[in-house]
């Protein structure tokens, strides 16, 4: 669905591309929130986010197909 809309997102630093090549969007759970934390875009460098770097945490991957 294209909105049309951006958004500015911060980030840490950039990350090496994974091993599958394959867009991936990490979220840090914390207290049953989910948070942004990676965002791994196809064939590229990945960005590390803020996120909940600092407390204690897991994490959900979700991949596009």
């Amino acid at each position: 669905m294209e909105t049309g809309k951006k958004t500015v997102v911060e980030y840490m630093t950039r990350i090496a591309p994974r091993e599958d090549a394959k867009p991936v969007f990490v979220f840090d759970e914390v207290g049953g929130q989910h948070i942004l934390s990676e965002i791994q875009l196809a064939n590229s460098d990945g960005y590390l986010l803020p996120a909940a770097a600092k407390k204690p945490h897991t994490h959900k991957e979700v991949k596009a197909n």
